[in-house]
């Protein structure tokens, strides 16, 4: 939405440098996940061969989500895609416990037990 004179309104400046930064830190925290899934395979597994395994296996299940939800959303829409995309993360996120840090020994390799 535009004004005559071609400029935005405050309102979507703001909505949309809020959208940016919000994709800056979803980027970034969705390439630390996956560094370290490899390195917590690498470590669980005492080998490099397999440290690839968990990014794999995040874009297997990435292209299947997108499959299932880009058929809802033609078949019902938009929105109705979107609510089914985020439904399986959102109880976790809002009602499950808060993380906790790590408690007790931590052994020669790093990892608490």
């Amino acid at each position: 939405m535009t004004d005559a004179a071609g400029t935005e309104p405050p309102e979507q400046r703001r909505i949309l440098r809020v959208l940016i930064a919000a994709q800056i830190l979803s980027g970034a925290g969705l390439a630390a996940g996956i560094t370290v899934g490899a390195l917590l395979a690498q470590d669980m597994l005492n080998t490099t061969g397999l440290a690839g395994l968990p990014a794999a296996l995040f874009t297997v299940g990435s292209a299947a989500a997108a499959a299932g939800v880009g058929r809802l959303s033609d078949r019902a829409g938009r929105r109705a895609g979107l609510a089914r995309g985020y439904a399986p993360g959102a109880p976790r996120r809002t009602c499950g416990p808060a993380p906790r840090a790590p408690t007790g020994p931590i052994r020669p390799g790093g990892v608490v037990r």
